[in-house]
Order: structure tokens, then C-alpha cells, then sequence
């Protein structure tokens, strides 16, 4: 639609899901899978301005998916789903 819409220069969607799957990893509770799960359906519209603000202003932003991963394990798989079920 943002294509269509000629918009794609401007937006970028970012999706989460409570079923959310990386393709590629099988195990369904692998943690990585939850940096893009929750509670209900959401689709997260980033201005492409403020994508490029946060990666003048933010060090070593391509580090940011590692950085979320570690904080997942840090607290850990249960605590992660006792949370999003809580928010149902």
C-alpha cells in the first residue's frame, strides 16, 4: 500500500505478532523469536526521518539486535511469556 501510495521513502513498517517466527529457526520458544512478538497484532509506522536521526545520534546502532537478544536471555524465556501473557 505505502508503495502504491508512493509513501515507501517516507515509511517503514515494522510488524509484531503474538505467533511471530523467524523462518529458518524451528524451535518456537526460541528466544530471538520474541524481540518481535506481542500481546496482539501490531503494526509499528517509523518515519524513514527519525530512522536516520536515531542512526546519526545512536553508536553503533547496527548493534541493537545482538543487544536485544542478550537482554532476552538475560531475563529469560518464562519470565518473557509470563509477561506477554499478563498483557493479554
Amino acid at each position: 500500500m505505502l508503495e502504491q501510495m508512493g509513501l515507501e521513502d517516507n515509511y517503514q513498517l515494522a510488524y509484531f505478532h503474538p505467533n511471530f517466527e523467524f523462518e529458518g529457526i524451528d524451535d518456537e520458544d526460541d528466544i530471538r523469536h520474541f524481540v518481535h512478538r506481542s500481546p496482539y497484532p501490531i503494526i509499528h509506522i517509523l518515519r524513514w526521518d527519525s530512522i536516520a536521526i536515531a542512526e546519526a545520534i545512536y553508536p553503533n546502532i547496527e548493534e541493537i539486535p545482538a543487544m536485544n537478544d542478550r537482554k532476552l536471555n538475560i531475563i529469560g524465556i518464562e519470565q518473557i511469556k509470563k509477561m506477554l501473557h499478563g498483557l493479554k
